[in-house]
């Protein structure tokens, strides 16, 4: 697959696993970011991986329920199928009928254990790393 030139640092960034500088700079549309929009990028992140919304983003962020949810609003623009995928197996957990990475069958909702938190992380790494190299953002 071709990358273009100015993503080069997004792919170098997930392959060092620093999925929050990668992230930050996917949100900012910028290859340069300071320690300050990456912070609030990592919240992003883990809030979009284990739940909550923008009221709980402000808190641990310490900003407004506004920026929190201007913030929210950009990462859903940024990366649109992670949501559309997250839709998707919400609606397959609810129907039962959804396997983890391992194989196991999961129940709605599920249980975070250490497998299935290893599970979220892996699986967001890997669909923002599939999706960008496919070109969807």
């Amino acid at each position: 697959v071709g990358l273009p030139s100015s993503r080069s640092g997004f792919i170098a960034a997930v392959n060092s696993s620093d999925l929050h500088t990668a992230t930050a700079q996917g949100l900012m549309k910028s290859e340069v970011v300071d320690a300050e929009v990456r912070r609030k990028a990592k919240g992003v992140n883990f809030l979009k991986a284990y739940g909550g919304g923008a009221k709980k983003l402000a808190e641990r962020l310490k900003i407004s329920q506004d920026e929190a949810k201007k913030w929210l609003l950009q990462w859903d623009m940024t990366y649109p199928r992670v949501p559309a995928y997250k839709m998707g197996q919400q609606k397959k957990w609810k129907s039962d009928n959804i396997t983890g990475l391992y194989g196991r069958k999961k129940r709605f909702p599920p249980v975070f254990d250490r497998e299935t938190e290893s599970s979220v992380k892996h699986i967001c790494l890997m669909f923002i790393s599939v999706l960008h190299l496919n070109g969807h953002f």
